[in-house]
């Protein structure tokens, strides 16, 4: 049975898909009206919002009393515009489809092109949840055709769609995921030029996953010559870590941490193993320890992966 504020998402799907406030930086008049065209046709026929079994028909629009949840998603949504590429990507791979919701809604209010992602969550098993993903690929689309046509004087950008439609079977679900990793393939070039330009210093373009392998990572931290870094939030840690792993949240890095207490939590002498939750965070990570001059090696192997191949997870 569906929870109130679950139900209440849906409804804020239906809200979510009429926002114009992308990130569309220098957006011409005619290109937020051609903006706020591509919205419009998306709630009419064959939408998101209209006809039966659409959204509107098996959730209802922020009403029926649910205003309590509504707003609970939309505090959700809005907070997780502010978290960075890596924790968004991490909460894709949640097991709470609320989660994975206001992660999918938030990549396409910032304007990430993570089509990968975005395309992996087409045939997830939460309609609500295909939607976001969806919402999201149909912005990328039109900010990459902005970008393309970003000198061309008059032309107003456009988008393409598609799907999956509310509500669709598995078959046509996992076509539309084709269709859109299609579309992704032919415009990869593009698609990379885009991410440069929206995140020109991305750690992810300067700094590779460590090419040691998951047996001699756990040799090291037997031997004692290396450590293992948890760089996820608080309330990722608390919900379960690895055994022996030192928790630093790249949030903490990011702030600053004074190079004198940031020796006292990591030894410059060994080796340091970092971890996240999906692999991302610790490229963006290892940027910076590198600078600090430590011997960093980020692991592509996310929490849920490492626990997989053998690594002990701590008793709570």
């Amino acid at each position: 049975m569906l929870t109130k504020n679950w139900i209440a998402m849906c409804g804020f799907l239906g809200f979510a898909v009429g926002l114009i406030a992308v990130a569309d930086s220098g957006a011409q008049p005619a290109g937020m009206m051609q903006k706020k065209e591509m919205m419009m046709k998306m709630m009419g026929k064959g939408g998101m919002m209209q006809g039966k079994g659409g959204m509107m028909d098996c959730c209802g629009m922020m009403g029926g009393g649910q205003k309590k949840g509504t707003d609970h998603v939309h505090n959700m949504t809005m907070e997780c515009c502010k978290k960075d590429k890596g924790e968004l990507c991490d909460m894709l791979k949640s097991d709470k489809a609320e989660e994975r919701f206001s992660a999918a809604l938030a990549i396409g209010e910032k304007g990430l092109p993570l089509t990968g992602e975005l395309i992996g969550l087409l045939t997830d098993k939460s309609d609500p949840v295909r939607q976001a993903g969806r919402r999201s690929l149909i912005l990328t689309s039109y900010h990459l055709d902005a970008m393309k046509k970003a000198n061309k004087k008059g032309v107003v950008p456009t988008y393409v769609d598609f799907g999956p439609i509310p509500n669709a079977n598995p078959a046509y679900q996992k076509q539309s995921a084709k269709a859109w990793a299609d579309w992704a393939t032919k415009n990869e070039k593009d698609l990379k030029k885009l991410e440069q330009m929206l995140e020109p210093t991305s750690a992810t373009a300067q700094t590779g996953h460590t090419k040691d392998s998951l047996d001699k990572v756990k040799t090291s931290l037997k031997n004692k010559k290396a450590i293992l870094l948890d760089v996820r939030e608080q309330a990722e840690w608390d919900d379960g870590h690895l055994k022996d792993a030192h928790l630093v949240p790249l949030s903490k890095l990011k702030e600053g941490i004074p190079a004198d207490d940031l020796a006292k939590l990591l030894p410059k002498d060994k080796t340091i193993y970092a971890h996240c939750g999906s692999g991302r965070r610790v490229l963006e990570v290892a940027e910076i320890l590198h600078k600090a001059g430590y011997h960093i090696e980020p692991l592509k192997s996310g929490y849920g992966d490492l626990i997989k191949v053998g690594f002990e997870k701590a008793a709570k």
